[in-house]
C-alpha cells in the first residue's frame, strides 16, 4: 500500500493536469489558442472555436488569423454582424488578407448585403487567383441574388481558372437551367460528373434528358456510368405517359395536371412547370395557382411577369384565409423590382400572419437592402430559432 499510494497520487495529479489543460486552460500563447480554435472549427464546434479565438485575440490583438477564424465561428453561430466586425478588423491589420475578404463576403451574403458581398469577393479574386473560394463564392452570390447572367459568367470564369473543379460546372448548369438553357445545362452536368464521379451529377444530367423525353438516351447514360433507371427514367416515363393519356380524354382534369406538375418539378423543368400552371389557370381561377406561378416566375427573376399573378392571388383569396405566404411572394417580387420600402410592408404583413422561418429570412434580405443590418440580423436569428422549432 505504501508503494501504491505515491503512484496513485502521481496518476491523479496527471489526470487533473490533463483535464485542466484540455478543458479549462488548453492554451498559453495566442498561437496555441488559435490552433485550438482552428481544430474546433474543423469539428464544427463553433461555440468552442469562438471561445478560443477570443482568448487568442486577447493575448495578441494584432494577430489576424484568430480574427478570421472567429469570423468563421460567428458565421456558424449566425452572428453575421460579428463576423463582419472581425473580418473588417483583420483587413485593417492586413489589407491583403484574402480569407478575411472571403469570410466578410460570406457574412454579407448571408445578411442580404449582396452588393457589399460582391465587392469583397471581387477583391479576394484580385488578391489571390490561386484559390478557388472567391471564384465559387461570387457565383453562389449571384445565384442568391437571382442575377443568372452574372452567375453564368462567374461560373465560366471559375471553370477557366480551375478546370478540374466540378463545382464550377455544377454552378454553370444551375445558371443555364435558370436561364432556360436546358441543353447546355445537360452538358455542364455531364462535365461535372466526369470531374467528380458523383452520382448526383449523373442523375441531374439524366433528369434533363428525361424532361426532353429522351428516355432511352437517359437510361443508356445512367447504365453506362453505374446508375439505376428504375425511378428517374421508368417511373417518370410511366407517370408522364399516364398523365398525357388521361389528359387526352379529360384535358381539364385538375388532379391529372397536378400529377404532371409534380413530374416537371422533380425533373427541374421550370418551363414545363409554367406550362402546366397556364393550363391549370385556364381551367380554374384559383388564387393558389396564381401565387405558385408568381413564385416560380420570381425565382427565375421574371418579376414584371410575376407581379400581376401575385396581385390576383391576394385579390382572389378568401377574406378569412391566412395568406402571409402570398404577401411574401409579392414582397419578393417588389424586392426584385427594386421597390424595397413597398416590399418591406408586404414582408411585415407576411410575418404578422404567418411567423415562419422562411418569411423572416426573406424579410432580412429586404432589410439589408435598406441598410438596416441590425434588423436583418434580428430576422435571421428569429428564423434560425423558428427552424429549430420546426416552423
Amino acid at each position: 500500500m505504501k508503494l501504491r499510494l505515491p503512484f496513485i497520487i502521481v496518476l491523479l495529479t496527471a489526470l487533473v493536469f490533463f483535464v485542466y489543460t484540455k478543458f479549462f486552460n488548453p492554451c498559453n500563447s495566442a498561437e496555441d489558442c488559435n490552433l485550438v480554435c482552428y481544430e474546433a472549427l474543423h469539428e464544427q464546434n463553433f461555440a468552442r472555436a469562438w471561445k478560443f479565438c477570443t482568448l487568442s485575440i486577447k493575448k495578441d490583438s494584432k494577430f489576424t488569423w484568430p480574427l478570421s477564424n472567429r469570423s468563421t465561428a460567428r458565421l456558424g453561430l449566425h452572428d453575421y454582424l460579428g463576423a463582419i466586425e472581425d473580418t473588417t478588423k483583420a483587413i485593417e491589420l492586413d489589407p491583403n488578407y484574402t480569407n478575411a475578404y472571403n469570410n466578410r463576403g460570406n457574412a454579407k451574403r448571408e445578411l442580404g448585403d449582396y452588393a457589399g458581398a460582391e465587392d469583397d469577393f471581387k477583391q479576394a479574386m484580385l488578391l489571390d487567383k490561386t484559390k478557388h473560394d472567391a471564384f465559387q463564392n461570387i457565383a453562389i452570390l449571384y445565384q442568391s441574388w437571382r442575377k443568372f447572367d452574372k452567375m453564368k459568367t462567374a461560373s465560366e470564369n471559375f471553370i477557366s481558372a480551375f478546370p478540374a473543379n466540378p463545382d464550377g460546372y455544377r454552378l454553370l448548369a444551375a445558371a443555364q437551367s435558370s436561364l432556360g438553357e436546358r441543353k447546355a445545362a445537360l452538358g455542364s452536368y455531364k462535365k461535372a460528373f466526369e470531374k467528380s464521379n458523383d452520382k448526383s451529377d449523373l442523375y441531374n444530367a439524366a433528369r434533363i434528358d428525361v424532361s426532353f423525353g429522351n428516355y432511352g438516351k437517359a437510361c443508356d447514360y445512367l447504365k453506362a456510368n453505374g446508375g439505376d433507371c428504375s425511378y428517374i427514367v421508368y417511373k417518370m416515363k410511366e407517370e408522364t405517359a399516364a398523365c398525357e393519356d388521361s389528359l387526352k380524354r379529360k384535358p381539364s382534369d385538375i388532379s391529372t395536371l397536378e400529377r404532371l406538375l409534380q413530374v416537371k418539378k422533380y425533373l427541374g423543368d421550370k418551363n414545363g412547370e409554367l406550362e402546366i400552371y397556364n393550363k391549370l389557370l385556364d381551367v380554374t381561377d384559383s388564387y393558389r395557382y396564381y401565387n405558385e406561378r408568381a413564385w416560380e416566375l420570381a425565382m427565375l427573376a421574371r418579376y414584371k411577369e410575376a407581379m400581376p399573378d401575385a396581385e390576383k392571388a391576394i385579390a382572389k383569396a378568401p377574406k378569412d384565409e391566412v395568406i402571409g405566404y402570398i404577401y411574401d411572394t409579392r414582397a419578393v417580387i417588389k424586392y426584385g423590382l427594386g421597390d424595397y420600402e413597398a416590399a418591406l410592408k408586404d414582408h411585415n404583413e407576411a410575418v404578422r400572419q404567418e411567423p415562419y422561418s422562411e418569411l423572416y429570412r426573406n424579410r432580412a434580405i429586404t432589410r439589408a437592402a435598406l441598410k438596416n443590418f441590425n434588423g436583418a440580423q434580428e430576422d435571421l436569428q428569429k428564423a434560425w430559432q423558428l427552424q429549430k422549432e420546426g416552423k
